[in-house]
């Protein structure tokens, strides 16, 4: 007897042949599996749609019944902006009140810009002539003027959408 080895030699042409290639049918399910994968991202991007938001600080006091809301909007998302677009005031970064939160929108759009070194914003004023009211329906009574975070919603936008205006603007860049 002789000894076995791992070295299988392959004589025959149409063996070596079959061996040697991948089958074609295997590329062909491989190409389509990943045809359909791309095009469900694709479709999956242009249709599911998120709430658009950008962070910025306001200024609330109060004058007897009525609210004054001063929401900073930087220079350049003032294009964005429209009247009635909504804003969250969050006062989660006083203490003892997390999760209170109050949603308004903006009346009008300010066409005064404020330029300091920290760069230029716009100043929304937002007056509400009743007492403040939580989303939760406390009633809030301001004692002195607090700066709190603010959320000003866009609107609606799909992440197709949000890729192409981005490409679209490094675009015109050039």
């Amino acid at each position: 007897m002789t000894p076995t080895s791992d070295n299988i030699e392959l004589k025959s042409e149409k063996v070596r042949n079959i061996i040697g290639q991948i089958p074609p049918r295997i590329i062909r399910m491989g190409i389509s599996v990943l045809f359909f994968i791309i095009t469900g991202l694709v479709l999956f991007t242009t249709i599911y749609q998120y709430d658009l938001m950008f962070k910025s600080t306001a200024l609330i006091s109060q004058l007897r019944d009525t609210t004054v809301v001063q929401v900073v909007l930087p220079a350049n998302q003032i294009t964005l902006l429209n009247s009635g677009n909504k804003v969250v005031l969050n006062f989660d970064r006083i203490p003892n009140l997390n999760n209170i939160r109050v949603i308004t929108t903006i009346q009008t759009i300010p066409n005064e810009l404020y330029v300091n070194p920290k760069g230029g914003y716009y100043i929304a004023t937002i007056i509400l002539p009743v007492a403040l009211k939580s989303s939760s329906g406390i009633a809030l009574r301001i004692e002195s003027m607090i700066e709190i975070d603010a959320e000003i919603s866009l609107g609606k936008m799909s992440f197709y959408d949000r890729m192409m205006g981005s490409l679209r603007q490094i675009h015109l860049k050039k």
